[in-house]
């Protein structure tokens, strides 16, 4: 079974961007608007990597992503931001993220991080 990246961002146009990019063959992609979302998401130990905004509606993506690792154990974390604070990016660090990019998002630099996410919790 292929594996999953979840795409968790408040912005619909933001997501719809990153399912387009990030299309492959060699994983499905799941893109959800809330933390609340991607917790209840049934996709069994399938989820390998996750890009996350660090302003969800209902939560800081910072703090959904124990959770999740909690969940999906071996996942590899992305943070996608447009709160440029130097606090903000430590509490992403601190959450054991793999990248930490700026919005509004370098597509290609997107693509590159997540291949290298997939690849390495595989």
């Amino acid at each position: 079974m292929n594996p999953y990246l979840l795409l968790v961002d408040s912005e619909p146009a933001e997501l719809q961007r990153m399912e387009q990019t990030l299309i492959s063959n060699k994983w499905h992609t799941v893109a959800v608007d809330s933390g609340r979302a991607a917790l209840e998401l049934r996709v069994g130990p399938f989820v390998k990597a996750a890009v996350i905004s660090t302003d969800l509606a209902d939560m800081k993506g910072y703090e959904l992503i124990p959770r999740l690792r909690q969940a999906f154990p071996g996942i590899e974390f992305v943070m996608t931001t447009s709160d440029y604070s130097e606090q903000t990016e430590r509490d992403a660090r601190k959450a054991g993220i793999l990248s930490y990019l700026a919005k509004p998002l370098d597509y290609r630099l997107l693509r590159r991080v997540v291949d290298k996410a997939m690849g390495r919790s595989t």
